[in-house]
């Protein structure tokens, strides 16, 4: 009887088993019992033992979503925070693309606030670097670096080669302003103290190395910073200031005259040949404030009142006749003659009633390098000229030593 049992019970055991396996179709003739990828549709079935529930998910379910539907946004799931969250850098596809100044600007145009903008002057003085207040008791310092600054300004006394950075500050009180500036690499610039950012300064406002100005109280001031020779490179200027109301050197102009500062709050007075050009200059001190002559006319004055910004030394386009060149360490005088006709004779009289020796320039143009003379008299400082051609004139009337003293030219119409 024992053995009976026994095989009874074995095979009892077996259809246990093939009953627990089932088919691969499942029971029922259809629901899986293996929990597939997780699907948003709430009707797929679940296993309960093995017997399909219609689709409603109850407790006894399996309903963790398994290693292989995690959302990492590589599926078609719903993306995750970390993969896919827009970066800044323009490395991911579908972020939004950086702006200037990591993206270029195009020739002739600006980076203004993230965006390329029209290079113009007016523009790239918005860009000015706002330096504070300058006072008698503080400095301020000035940093910057030509590379990738674009060239929109010209300094007057340069030869508007290079690119150039603007600065601005503010004077406190009436002040000698001076500055010193450290160029880095091979690389020289040039440094002009405008009152209009987008206006050129006169000559006697920009410098190629440290000097100093006088700027009354309560004045902003536009440093425009450009490279004249070399590589770009950086650059640092010290502004420092002291309180003076006549500084030594410093030069105002009024009523045609010209006041010079000799220091201790002293001046001297000097006239000019006419009336002044600006604040700061006589008419007649530089070629584009010559004083225009349309009549015949005399005119006196001090030399002291004019400065040297012209040396015919070495300019062979105004040569004498046995191809020598004149030097002229002396300051000038330049008038225009405007309109004139072929044929036009003119006296120019240099000499008489004048105690300086000088040289008399005759041009076809004035401020271009190298200077075109038409014609030069030297010794006598006097004589008839006839105009060769219709046209515009200038005589540059400079003396040939230094120092200044009262002159007298005059010139006569026939």
């Amino acid at each position: 009887m024992k053995k009976n049992w026994k095989v009874i019970t074995a095979t009892l055991l077996a259809m246990a088993l093939v009953a627990g396996c089932g088919s691969d179709d499942g029971p029922e003739g259809g629901a899986s019992n293996i929990v597939g990828g997780n699907n948003n549709n709430g009707n797929n079935s679940r296993t309960d033992g093995g017997a399909s529930d219609g689709g409603a998910t109850d407790a006894g379910d399996v309903t963790t979503p398994d290693a292989s539907d995690a959302t990492d946004g590589t599926d078609g799931d719903t993306p995750d925070d970390a993969g896919d969250a827009a970066d800044s850098d323009g490395s991911d596809g579908g972020d939004t693309p950086t702006t200037c100044p990591e993206t270029p600007c195009a020739v002739g145009e600006l980076c203004m606030d993230g965006s390329c903008v029209e290079a113009t002057a007016e523009n790239k003085c918005q860009l000015a670097e706002d330096l504070g207040t300058l006072t008698t008791s503080n400095t301020l310092t000035a940093t910057g670096s030509f590379l990738g600054e674009s060239d929109v300004l010209a300094a007057s006394c340069s030869g508007d080669t290079g690119p150039e950075k603007i600065f601005k500050f503010t004077v406190a009180e009436d002040s000698l302003v001076q500055f010193q500036e450290t160029w880095v690499g091979q690389a020289d610039g040039k440094i002009e103290f405008r009152s209009t950012c987008t206006q050129q300064a006169s000559q006697q406002r920009c410098y190629d190395a440290g000097s100093s100005l006088f700027v009354p109280a309560n004045t902003d001031v536009w440093m425009v910073v450009e490279q004249d020779v070399g590589r770009s490179s950086d650059f640092t200027i010290e502004l420092s200031a002291s309180g003076e109301s006549c500084p030594l050197g410093q030069s105002v102009c009024t009523n045609g005259e010209m006041e010079i500062c000799t220091g201790g709050n002293q001046s001297q007075v000097f006239a000019c040949a006419d009336s002044c050009a600006d604040g700061s200059a006589c008419l007649g001190d530089f070629c584009d404030q010559a004083i225009d002559v349309t009549a015949t006319a005399t005119f006196t004055g001090d030399l002291k009142a004019y400065t040297n910004s012209i040396d015919f030394d070495g300019e062979t386009f105004c040569a004498l006749g046995d191809g020598s060149t004149v030097p002229t360490p002396g300051r000038e005088v330049v008038f225009r003659f405007p309109n004139l006709v072929q044929g036009q004779t003119i006296n120019i009289d240099a000499q008489t009633g004048d105690s300086n020796v000088n040289a008399v320039f005759i041009l076809n143009g004035c401020g271009a390098n190298p200077y075109q003379c038409v014609d030069v008299f030297v010794s006598p400082e006097k004589g008839d000229w006839v105009a060769p051609a219709d046209g515009t004139y200038y005589v540059v009337v400079d003396k040939l030593t230094s120092g200044g003293e009262t002159f007298q030219y005059s010139f006569e119409y026939k």
